[in-house]
């Protein structure tokens, strides 16, 4: 019994890495190239999917999944705004991921040592 629960657990594990990667992924595929090589991150691995995981191009350079941590936390708090405060920053719910990942339309942003747009 405890034999197939293991084998039960590690394939829940596996599952939930894979389903990990597999939505990392698709976050990063929306970055434009600049972005992703700042980030040392290569298009052309991430469009083998997966089984390219970790992507990167340099093994000492930032760890893939924390690139798409900060990106996927952005959306996460930018989504417990409300309508309202949304507005204030001239965003809809359906614009959110498009802001995080591109900055906002006509708004000039400086850009941090990351890559990334820095905070107002």
């Amino acid at each position: 019994m405890s034999t197939l629960l293991n084998r039960l657990q590690s394939l829940s594990s596996n599952a939930g890495a894979y389903l990990s990667k597999r939505r990392d992924m698709q976050l990063l595929m929306q970055l434009d190239d600049r972005t992703l090589s700042d980030i040392s991150i290569s298009r052309e691995m991430l469009e083998q999917g997966v089984k390219a995981w970790p992507w990167r191009l340099d093994a000492d350079l930032m760890p893939v999944h924390a690139a798409a941590e900060n990106l996927r936390g952005a959306v996460k708090e930018l989504e417990s705004y409300s309508d309202a405060d949304l507005a204030d920053l001239g965003l809809n719910r359906g614009t959110i991921t498009q802001a995080v990942l591109h900055g906002r339309a006509g708004i000039d942003q400086p850009v941090n040592d990351n890559g990334f747009a820095q905070a107002a």
